[in-house]
Order: structure tokens, then C-alpha cells, then sequence
């Protein structure tokens, strides 16, 4: 039975103690009082030796009723008895009498001699030491009395004596053991009142102590007899106490095994709570503390000690978690060994000063223990005993603790600061080697140090002694410093962390050793740590990141980059520069000095990034102060929120993908992006949270949405919620004793801060979703009365925008003209602009004077627009919304202010595009507004600036008429009408200097839509000509066009001699023709012109048949919205091709055939 007597003091002041009073097992009987072989009393104690006896003939007993059952089995190596045969009050055991080979079968428990829930389920594991079901159906047996099939077991609960539990303790002693607990106190577990109360039990003394019995006892909801008879100890530590495992087989049986050799004479122990069977309710973090509790005693080496102190001048926690074991635990000699419970909880100087109070505290107690008789007095024996020795415990354990931070400190202390000494004197060289080139300079403001002075540990960055203006050059790195491809091209940015170009250009100046002029930067490499990426770290540490971040996806291999896209070599060396340059290249280039500032955003609360990189092909990099930088701040640039950081590092970037791509959790500000999917809706969740305080963090966080179209509605509220209750749920890993031990300290403490990192995002995020969403109902209900719903206000923003064009003298917008939304009873049918009455053609519909146009100055009325934007449209609108309520404009900007260009192909995820991209079969990226817009109308790189023009050169893009933003005209939604039916019914006419009026081509009935056409109109340009078509409209404004429609398909194959090149309009039949029917018409001079031709647009259609398929099978967790953008592209592609394949079979062969009829009558 669990008795725990041979847990005797192993320390000297704990051999007087046990020497002085009695311990938990109190002496029930002496050597002298009983005959081992005739078990006859020797002395008056009778009744004390016959109790003895009777335990003895209890656990025969028991073993005969297991293995009476045919299913049941006993080792015979196995027997339970006192801990010294010769001492019967040494306190009963498990033991073996002969030698257990590991995997050895000790005892097998067949299911239906085990007490247990009537729907019981083995993955359920209990989150109470009490299971109310499992003490519900031991009443029951206990209730059949000698009816009951359990007699030979139940006999153990009829002799368990209550009492034990610090739940059933007196207020004296209680009181007492929350003195000696002080920071690890905690309120103690009333197992009566759960019993009362949760588990609705009743109050007689039977099911109260029925109740006791499974929180002793019980391994989750399981009674198993035999198996309750091992005594507890751990051995995680010096020595493997723990040797036996049990295996449940939910119907068969539970099966105890032994986990390693066992010795003859051994005793059988199992942990309590460092066990895989153990439930979630005993993790790591139980520990001794936990086993007083919740056991009533106190274990024996191995310990596991958990101190919480709280400082509140600081406001900051300090957690230390230390496992504590005997240095000889074959032969104790009071000598103890301790490991940090992982370097997350071993102790630095604040820590260490908290041990050394809280072990003084308890040395000034320990006085008052020895000389308050009147406590010992007024508290039972047994539970002043308990803390008494839990007390002695506490001081063994702290007493190492202190000595041993004491020295780890001491010896980091040393460690560091002989590093930073060697780092200092290595930065020295690298300036020195700079600043010697010719074209080299470092600005003597600029220092590399520790983050503190007089702290090595702190770590090194880039800093300021001297205050800095902006524009100010901070160093300039001239060309032939840098390590580059040998054909490098600025113009050119690479899509991945790793240029092959860069790792060969770095090896081999890393193989010319002494003779390569980059000596004094290569030392950089040479003391570069490996390991810190996540591909390189352990399978355990890696699944335990998987577990936290609930996704397989953590890395892109830069080893398989290296070796498959690369072709490059295993040696060592080899992949030590492929991993440097993915940690420290910008883009294709290695820039000395520059890789040495820290990374940390800037666009939230406080202007962390300081500096950008400009580099000019053939000259140099240069490091420029983007602002005023007080003397002694630290220099920081992004690694991804930054306008040279390339593509493969977008907005859509964030704190996971630094993780994954540099192995660090980054500083506030940080970007949090998260993706849900389920059976109804998508969703791409992104937010930016930094420090309210930045200066002087406090712990409160802000945050701020992504853009509208990435805030969480209710539904992605309950998503957040529901991740945030899944990594609760992943608590207990973190507290783990296999996963701490397995894993390197590194990856643990990564994995640890990724796990509070993420739950504070999500408990920020769904606090401030909440709110938002309460807010904005409130708004609606507030505002309903008053201006009517959201579509109604929506419509009173139009109506505002048409009475400003009639409030001008030239201005003119028919009554016959109304912007509403499509299906008036559907406020989500999307909005355009209709007509209430029949116009004629020719009919004017609005006129808007030229000073109600925002146009380039430089704009030509007769010119054509070669691109998408106009740069000079652009800083127009920016001059326009830079005069705020200034400005004439006020009712047009507002539909600015509405606009969300998230939708754009450009702003999608990386998954979304990259599978855009493949089923296209099209490159998009060199299209992006963004991009137009900072290298052809060098457009601002200030992070400050950027999002609003970057927005502005959206807007142009998608809703300017060449250099002009028309009011009102680009309220009308696009539709092609070239084919069967004239969907576009009125054009614009703009004359320089006058206006722009838009008059209807065609009589349009009733209630009809007003459409055009943003490309197949002839005022489009040349940029939107008839090579447009739909995939064009889509990669420009976001969406898949209607009927008709026009597509291209256009490739090169070796085995033609020409490019395939065809094009067609696609439309619904005409009138009278079958529902759905489609009509197709070849683009002139563009038809397939022969079987070859056919064949390969046969082979692109069965492409994306193909594509289609993968995309229902995995739609790869991208956001809803490009989902369904996808998915609509795909199926429209689909569509229109096999139209195509259809029509070009039968084309192709209706040639062919007259062909072969040309030559028949020829030769006759």
C-alpha cells in the first residue's frame, strides 16, 4: 500500500529529528516484539504483532485473488513486505526476491478486477486527483459487502486511515505549513468539499473516506489492485529509482512492467508524478511541494523544487526550477547534485537574491520551530512532524540552490566577459579595415558594444555616442568589401534567404584563408554559431515548436537549397556559409558592419528603426540615419518591414517567420499573422502589438489590425479564442521532465518564450477583437435611428458625392442616375451604378467639370498612359489628401479613406500568390503597383510615408482613367461587351481643360446596370489593349470578370518552331441557345493553326484539371477571400479552355479534312 515510512531523513539534522519524534509511520511494533518464523508475540504488544501478521496474510491474499482469475498473473520474483525483513516496522514495500530483466512482466490486472468509471474512456485523462465515478462505483462494491468480487482488495480500503491529507489537517497545523511554505504557498486542495460539492456526494463517513481513498490511490479513473502497493520515488536524477511502467489496455487488463534490470532484493518503486501515465493533472510541475499536498508526506531523493517569488518595486516574476538528488545514491553521504529545470528557470542575479532571502527567512523560523513547545502542543504529532520536515527539506534544497547560482553566476560572469572583450577588440579590426580602404568610412559616432556597459552578458548591437542627424551617413562600405555573386545585378531581388552566387563568392574567399583581402570580416564566420536555425535543431525540440505553433510547416530547408537548388557540397564549411549568408545577407549581398545592428520594426508606437541601406551597383552600401538619433540609442533596421528587404519578405511577413527564418523570437513591435480555415469560412487574421510604453515597458500592449480586411469578425474572434484555448491546453509541455531533458536549452527556452510570445498576441488580439466587435455593434445600434444602417450610410456618402458635382455650375448628373446596391432587398449584393428611367442613346448621364478632376499636372489630354499608374496622378491625390479638411475635394476623398486594397493580388499572402502563380503558370510580381510606384516614380521609402502612398498608387492604379481620377465614373462596375450582348452601355469623353461626360452608346432600359470596360475601351491606353483580357484584370484589380471574358494562352516548346500564341473572347450563347452554352471567338491572326498546337492546349487543360483537384484536396490554410479568388480564376480558366479545345478540335479537323479534299481533286 502507499505507505511512505521508508522515506527516512537522509541529512544529519534529519537523523536527529527522526531520532527525536516519530515520523508518519509511527512505530507500531518493534524486532524484539514478533517471531518471524512462528509469528508468535515475544512481548505484551500482542495486538501490535498480530496486526503485522495480518498485513502479511492481507497481501497473500490478494495476490492468490489475482491470480485465481485465468486472465490474472503475479511474478513470482515479486512480494510485498516490510522495507527490513528483520524490522517489521521498516514499512511495507514492493520487492523482488530474485533478478527482473528489463521488459519483464512483474504483475498483469485483468480488467474486470480493477474499480473504475462505468463509461470509462482511457484518452480521458482526469484534470482532478478525484474522480468522481471511479468513487461512486468503489461505494457501490463496498455497499455489496461480502457480495462484492472485490473482497480481497476492498479489505485494504477498511484498513486505510484517513487523516494524511493536508485537506484533513487541523487550523493549527495548516496554519503552521502556510508559515513554512511562505512564496510557495498555495490554498489547499479540499478534497471533502469537491466531493460535496462537484462531484455531488453525500456526507456519511463512508463516502468521505471512499472519496480519500481514490485521491491516494487512484491512477487517473483506475482502482488496481497490487499496483497501489508501490511506494513513490522518482529517478530522473543520479539514479533510475523508478523501474517499473504501468501499460493500461482499456477492456484487457493493466499491466506492470519493468522498465529496466532489477536486482534481487530491490524494491519496486513508480513516480507519482513523473510518469507518462500520469495525467495532466501531475506535470513537472507538481514536484515535492505537490506531493505533500496532495500525498501528505514528503519525498524522498530525488526532489523537485519550485520557488515563485514576486517583486512588486520591479513588477517582475521570478520563477526557479531545480531538480535535487543524492551525488552517491547507492551510498548517501549528505552530499547533494542539482540541475536547473532548464536555463528559462535557473536563477540570475535578481533570482539568486530572492533564494538567499527566502533561505534566511526560513533559518530565522527554524529557531521558533525548535523553541515554541507551545506549538507543538497545540498541533497533532503527525502534522507537526510533516512540516517540520518538509521545512528541514526546504532549507537542504535552497542551501544548494544558492550555492550552486552562486557559482554558475561567478563563472558566466568571467565567460562573458572574456567574450566581449574578444568581440570588442574583433570590432575594433573590422572599422580599422573599413575606414583603411580608400572609399571606406565608419562615422565616429558609431560604436559596436554591449547593450550595457558594464554587463558583458548583455549583448552586442550597434550604438550612437554622439547625437545623429537625419541623412546623416553612418558608414559607407565601398563595392570591393562587400561579398557579392560574381554576377550580381541590383535591379535584380532575390525571392529566397539564400543567393547560391553569395555562398560560392563566400567560400572561396573563405578557402584563400590568410591570402583573402576579407580577413578581419571572415572572423565574423569563423566564430558564427551554427545550430541556431530550426532546421538544425534536435526532433525533439523541433516537435515541440510544432506542438506550440500547431503546424509541420517551421522551416524552408536552407540545407536542401544549398544542396538541390545550389548543387552545392556537404562539407561542413560548405553549409556553414550557406547558413551564414541566410542569416546575415541583404538580399545578395554580405555588407560588413551592416549585419551587425539588431533587428527591430518600427512602426508602431516608437520609431525603432533608425537607419536604411542604400546600395548602388558598382560603388557601395551606405548606412543612412533615417531620423534624429539621440547620443547612446542603439542603431536597428528590420529584417523584413523595410523597403530593400526583396519580396520574399513582405508585409505579410511577421514574429513566426523571423523565428522561422532566424531562430529568434523578435522584440516588440512585433507582426502576428494567423490563418484559419473551416468548413464555412476562411480567414487571414493579422495584427501589429508593441509596448504601450516603449521606453518604459510596463507590460500593457497595443495592437493594431492589419487593414480592415484582416480584422476578425465574430467568427475569427472565436477562432482566436479557440487557438488560445489549444495552447493553454500545451501548458503542461513546458513542465515536462522527458521533453525538458531531451531537448537542448537552447530550443527549449526559444520554444518557451515562442509559447508566451503567441498566447500574449492571442489574449491581446482577442481582448481588443472583442471590444471592437462590441463597439461597432453598439456604433450600429446607435447610429441606426439616427443615419440609418451601414448600406444606408453608404449611400448617403453617394448621394453626398452627387450633389457636390450638381453644386458646381458645370456639373450635371441626371435624375435618372442612381448609385445603389444590385438587389435592393440584399444590402450585400454589392453595390454599382443603374438607371431608374430609359435613356436614349447618346443621352448624357453626368458631366464633371475640370476642376472636379484630380489629374497629373503633367497630364497629356491626347497622350496615352504607357503603365497602369501615373506617378504624377499620384502625388496629386497625396497633395490633395496632405490638405485634409482643406482640401475642395472633401465628398470624392472619402471614398479614398473607404478603400481597401487588400484584395489586390499584390497584398496577398505568400501561399495565396504562390498558388496563383502555379496555376496560372505566370509570373505576376512585376506588375505590383508598389513596386511601379518606388522604382519608376521613386516614391518615398520612410516607413512613416510608405503605407500612404503606397495606398494612394493603389487606388490610381485601379480606379484612374488614364491620368485622370473621375468622380463618380469610377463608381461603375466593369463588364466587357464586345460579344453577344452590349453589356457596356455608355463611354467616356474627356477634353483638356472642359470635363469628362459619360453618354450612353446604347438605349438602356429601366433598372439596367451601367457598365464599361476597363481595358476594352478606346481610351484605355496601350497598357490596357486587347492583350489584356481577364487573367490581366485580375493580377490589376483583384477580381475574375464576368461574361464575356478574354484569355491567352502563350508558351514556348522545344519541339515547335514557334511560339504558341492564342487568344480568344469567350461569352455566353445568344438568346434561344441552351442554358450555359458558350460562344468563342479567336482573336485575329491568334488561332491554334495545327495539331500541335492542339495537342499543347490540350496539355494545358488537363494542367489545371489537375490544379483543380489539388486545390480541393488542399487548399494549403491560405485566407478565404484569395481562396475563393482562386478557385472562381481556376474554374472560369477551365471553362473557357475546354470551350477552346472543343472549338479548335473541330476547327482544326474541318481543315484538315478540306485540305485532304483539295489534294484529292488536284490529282484527279
Amino acid at each position: 500500500m502507499r505507505t511512505h515510512c521508508i522515506d527516512s531523513p537522509v541529512r544529519a539534522f534529519l537523523i536527529f529529528f527522526a531520532l527525536l519524534i516519530n515520523t508518519h509511520c509511527s512505530r507500531q511494533c518493534s524486532a524484539a516484539d514478533i517471531d518471524i518464523e512462528t509469528k508468535a508475540a515475544t512481548t505484551e504488544e500482542g495486538k501490535c504483532v498480530e496486526n503485522v501478521v495480518n498485513m502479511q496474510e492481507q497481501h497473500r491474499e490478494l495476490i492468490e485473488w489475482i491470480r485465481s482469475h485465468p486472465d490474472g498473473f503475479v511474478n513470482d520474483k515479486l512480494e510485498i513486505r516490510p522495507a527490513d525483513p528483520n524490522d517489521p516496522d521498516s514499512g511495507s514495500g514492493m520487492f523482488v526476491k530474485g533478478s527482473v530483466q528489463e521488459g519483464e512482466v512483474l504483475y498483469s490486472i485483468p480488467w474486470d478486477l480493477i474499480i473504475k468509471p462505468d463509461e470509462f474512456d482511457i484518452n480521458k485523462a482526469r484534470s482532478s486527483l478525484l474522480s468522481c465515478e471511479t468513487a461512486q462505483s468503489l461505494l457501490r462494491e463496498l455497499r455489496l459487502e461480502e457480495k462484492s468480487t472485490f473482497g480481497p482488495y476492498l479489505k485494504y480500503f477498511h484498513s486505510f486511515e484517513q487523516g494524511g491529507l493536508i485537506a484533513e489537517w487541523s487550523d493549527a497545523g495548516y496554519d503552521l505549513l502556510k508559515k513554512v511554505l511562505g512564496p510557495l504557498f498555495s490554498a489547499r486542495s479540499n478534497w471533502i468539499k469537491y466531493w460535496h460539492e462537484t462531484c455531488e456526494g453525500g456526507s456519511d463517513p463512508l463516502e468521505e473516506k471512499a472519496a480519500m481513498y481514490v485521491v491516494t490511490r487512484a491512477e487517473d479513473y483506475l482502482l488496481i489492485p497490487l499496483f497501489d502497493l508501490a511506494n513513490h520515488r522518482n529517478g530522473h536524477m543520479n539514479y533510475n529509482y523508478e523501474n517499473k511502467k504501468l501499460e493500461v489496455e482499456e477492456g484487457v487488463s493493466a499491466n506492470g512492467i519493468a522498465t529496466r534490470d532489477i536486482v534481487a532484493g530491490e524494491e519496486i518503486h513508480h513516480s507519482y508524478y513523473l510518469c507518462p501515465e500520469c495525467g495532466a493533472m501531475r506535470t513537472n510541475g507538481f514536484g515535492t511541494q505537490g506531493m505533500l499536498e496532495n500525498y501528505g508526506f514528503v519525498e524522498s531523493m530525488p526532489q523537485r523544487w519550485g520557488f515563485y517569488f514576486y517583486d512588486e518595486d520591479t513588477d517582475k516574476h521570478v520563477d526557479v526550477l531545480f531538480d535535487l538528488d543524492d551525488a552517491n545514491p547507492a551510498a548517501p553521504t549528505g552530499e547533494l547534485d542539482l540541475r536547473w529545470f532548464g536555463e528559462l528557470f535557473q536563477p540570475d542575479q535578481d533570482a539568486l537574491d530572492s533564494l538567499r532571502k527566502e533561505l534566511e527567512r526560513l533559518q530565522t523560523l527554524s529557531q521558533e520551530l525548535e523553541e515554541n513547545n507551545g506549538t507543538l502542543e497545540s498541533i497533532p504529532k503527525f502534522e507537526y512532524n510533516m512540516v517540520y520536515r518538509f521545512h528541514y527539506a526546504q532549507i537542504a534544497a535552497l542551501t544548494k540552490a544558492v550555492q550552486v547560482a552562486t557559482d554558475d553566476i561567478v563563472k558566466k560572469t568571467e565567460d562573458d566577459r572574456r567574450n566581449a572583450e574578444r568581440m570588442k577588440n574583433q570590432h575594433q579590426e573590422l572599422i580599422g579595415w573599413i575606414r583603411s580602404h580608400p572609399e571606406g568610412f565608419v562615422n565616429d559616432k558609431l560604436e559596436i558594444r554591449m547593450a550595457d556597459p558594464n554587463d558583458p552578458a548583455s549583448g552586442s548591437g550597434m550604438f550612437v555616442n554622439d547625437s545623429i542627424e537625419e541623412g546623416e551617413v553612418l558608414y559607407s562600405i565601398p563595392w570591393d568589401l562587400i561579398i557579392k555573386p560574381d554576377d550580381f545585378d541590383v535591379k535584380k531581388r532575390t525571392t529566397s534567404l539564400m543567393s547560391c552566387g553569395t555562398v560560392r563568392s563566400f567560400i572561396r574567399e573563405i578557402r584563400l584563408g590568410d591570402e583573402s583581402t576579407f580577413g578581419p570580416y571572415l572572423k565574423y564566420f569563423h566564430t558564427f554559431e551554427t545550430g541556431g536555425l530550426i532546421e538544425d535543431w534536435s526532433e525533439a525540440g523541433y516537435n515541440l515548436l510544432k506542438e506550440v505553433g500547431g503546424t509541420d510547416s517551421w522551416y524552408k530547408s536552407w540545407k536542401k537549397q544549398w544542396h538541390v537548388e545550389c548543387d552545392g557540397g556537404k562539407a561542413p564549411l560548405e553549409e556553414k556559409a550557406a547558413q551564414y549568408v541566410v542569416t546575415r545577407a541583404e538580399d545578395y549581398l554580405l555588407i560588413p558592419l551592416f549585419e551587425l545592428a539588431n533587428h527591430r520594426n518600427g512602426h508602431m508606437n516608437y520609431g525603432y528603426v533608425n537607419k536604411r541601406i542604400e546600395v548602388k551597383d558598382g560603388v557601395g552600401a551606405d548606412g543612412i540615419a533615417t531620423r534624429h538619433i539621440p547620443a547612446g540609442e542603439e542603431i536597428h533596421h528590420s529584417f523584413y518591414l523595410c523597403p530593400d528587404c526583396g519580396l520574399l519578405r513582405t508585409n505579410g511577413h511577421g514574429t513566426i517567420d523571423v523565428l522561422r527564418n532566424y531562430g529568434f523570437i523578435e522584440p516588440m513591435p512585433q507582426r502576428w499573422a494567423f490563418s484559419y480555415n473551416n468548413e464555412d469560412k476562411e480567414m487571414d487574421i493579422i495584427f501589429d502589438l508593441d509596448d504601450v510604453h516603449p521606453e518604459a515597458p510596463t507590460g500593457e500592449l497595443a495592437l493594431r489590425w492589419f487593414g480592415k480586411g484582416h480584422q476578425p469578425d465574430q467568427d475569427g474572434l472565436m477562432l482566436l479564442q479557440e487557438e488560445l484555448k489549444r495552447l493553454e491546453a500545451k501548458a503542461s509541455m513546458f513542465q515536462n521532465n522527458r521533453i525538458i531533458h531531451s531537448i537542448p536549452k537552447h530550443e527549449f527556452d526559444v520554444a518557451y518564450r515562442f509559447y508566451e510570445a503567441i498566447s500574449d498576441a492571442l489574449t491581446k488580439a482577442i481582448q481588443v477583437a472583442s471590444e471592437d466587435i462590441e463597439e461597432a455593434d453598439d456604433q450600429i445600434e446607435q447610429t441606426w435611428d439616427q443615419r440609418g444602417s451601414p448600406e444606408e450610410k453608404s449611400m448617403k456618402q453617394h448621394m453626398e458625392l452627387i450633389e457636390w458635382i450638381r453644386s458646381h455650375p458645370d456639373g450635371f448628373v441626371s435624375d435618372k442616375l442612381e448609385i445603389r446596391v444590385a438587389d435592393p432587398n440584399n444590402p450585400a449584393s454589392g453595390s454599382g451604378m443603374f438607371v431608374n428611367g430609359p435613356v436614349k442613346e447618346g443621352e448624357l448621364l453626368y458631366s464633371l467639370p475640370w476642376d472636379l478632376l484630380i489629374k497629373a499636372d503633367d497630364a497629356s489630354p491626347g497622350g496615352e498612359l504607357k503603365t497602369l499608374l501615373s506617378c504624377g496622378l499620384v502625388r496629386s491625390l497625396l497633395r490633395e489628401l496632405r490638405l485634409g479638411d482643406e482640401s475642395t475635394f472633401g465628398p470624392y476623398l472619402k471614398y479614398f479613406h473607404s478603400f481597401d486594397s487588400s484584395g489586390l493580388v499584390e497584398n496577398w499572402s505568400e501561399d495565396g500568390y504562390d498558388i496563383l502563380e502555379q496555376i496560372s503558370g505566370y509570373d505576376w510580381s512585376y506588375h505590383f503597383v508598389n513596386d511601379i510606384w518606388l522604382d519608376h516614380c521613386d516614391g518615398s521609402t520612410d516607413p512613416l510615408e510608405m503605407w500612404v502612398e503606397k495606398k494612394a498608387a493603389e487606388y490610381v492604379a485601379t480606379r484612374a482613367e488614364d491620368f485622370v481620377l473621375i468622380p463618380l465614373f469610377d463608381l461603375a462596375n466593369h463588364r466587357n461587351g464586345h460579344m453577344n450582348y452590349a453589356h457596356v452601355n455608355k463611354k467616356i469623353e474627356v477634353v483638356g481643360g472642359v470635363g469628362a461626360d459619360g453618354i450612353a452608346t446604347r438605349d438602356i432600359e429601366a433598372g439596367e446596370e451601367i457598365h464599361h470596360s476597363y481595358y476594352l475601351c478606346p481610351k484605355c491606353g496601350e497598357s490596357l489593349s486587347n492583350g489584356f483580357g481577364t487573367r490581366s484584370l485580375l493580377l490589376n484589380y483583384g477580381f475574375v470578370e464576368s461574361m464575356p471574358q478574354r484569355w491567352t494562352f502563350y508558351t514556348n516548346y522545344d519541339d515547335l518552331d514557334e511560339n504558341v500564341d492564342i487568344t480568344f473572347d469567350i461569352d455566353y450563347a445568344k438568346p434561344g441557345a441552351p442554358p450555359g452554352e458558350l460562344d468563342l471567338r479567336w482573336y485575329v491572326g491568334e488561332t491554334p493553326k495545327d495539331q500541335n498546337e492542339l495537342i499543347h492546349l490540350r496539355e494545358e487543360l488537363e494542367r489545371l484539371e489537375e490544379e483543380e483537384d489539388e486545390l480541393n484536396n488542399d487548399d494549403d490554410g491560405i485566407p478565404d477571400y484569395e481562396y475563393d479568388v482562386i478557385r472562381r480564376y481556376l474554374e472560369a480558366r477551365i471553362v473557357a479552355f475546354r470551350k477552346a479545345v472543343q472549338v479548335a478540335t473541330e476547327v482544326i479537323g474541318t481543315e484538315a479534312s478540306r485540305d485532304e479534299h483539295d489534294v484529292e481533286k488536284d490529282e484527279l
